[in-house]
């Protein structure tokens, strides 16, 4: 999250500290961070969080206006098109995951993109697809619960191992031992491919 001071800062956290180093590493290039252990509460449990801090800069100030309206998160065609292959890799680290399910041809590679409206998901599906040439599909699910509509993106099968190829294998410098579990081995994609039920 980025601050609303006149040059905000940038504020990260996460449950793995070599993650938030890596990310760090290369936030480095723009400003000296620091990074601080904190405790996240979660129901009756405790867990170790920490957290990264950035110091001030014009250029969060300048996110934070393109990207928060009336104080909610929103993603515009300006942020999709600087995305690069290492800040999908990131996104798909953060926000993304990996499971096993029948009925979606036997791996479904997914981002978690439900903090966004169906319109804004699917603007995301067109940019990725015309800059990485990748084809995700924009899936909802009902909630009982909140009694609210969330959308996500899951890449279609066709493409998995063009998102193995191009985006995961040339950033596995950046993958910490602990978020291994949410890549796909190549060699299981490709015996999926075998199947022509796993080709769209």
């Amino acid at each position: 999250k980025c601050s609303s001071s006149s040059t905000a800062h940038l504020e990260l956290s996460s449950t793995s500290l070599k993650w938030l180093k890596i990310k760090g590493k290369i936030l480095e290039q723009l400003t000296a961070v620091k990074i601080r252990e904190d405790t996240k509460v979660n129901g009756y449990n405790k867990k170790k969080l920490y957290v990264l801090r950035t110091l001030n800069h014009p250029l969060y100030r300048t996110l934070r206006m393109r990207m928060y309206h009336n104080g909610k998160r929103t993603i515009d065609e300006y942020c999709m098109k600087t995305i690069s292959p290492l800040g999908l890799f990131i996104w798909y680290l953060d926000d993304g995951s990996l499971y096993k399910m029948k009925s979606c041809n036997g791996l479904v590679i997914r981002i978690h993109s439900n903090a966004y409206a169906e319109a804004e998901n699917k603007m995301m599906a067109k940019y990725l697809n015309d800059i990485f040439g990748l084809r995700f599909n924009v899936n909802q699910n009902f909630r009982k619960k909140t009694m609210k509509r969330y959308f996500g993106l899951i890449l279609k099968a066709i493409d998995r191992l063009k998102f193995y190829d191009e985006i995961l294998k040339p950033n596995f410098q950046y993958l910490p031992e602990e978020l291994k579990y949410k890549i796909p081995k190549r060699e299981t994609i490709v015996d999926l491919i075998k199947n022509p039920q796993n080709r769209r």
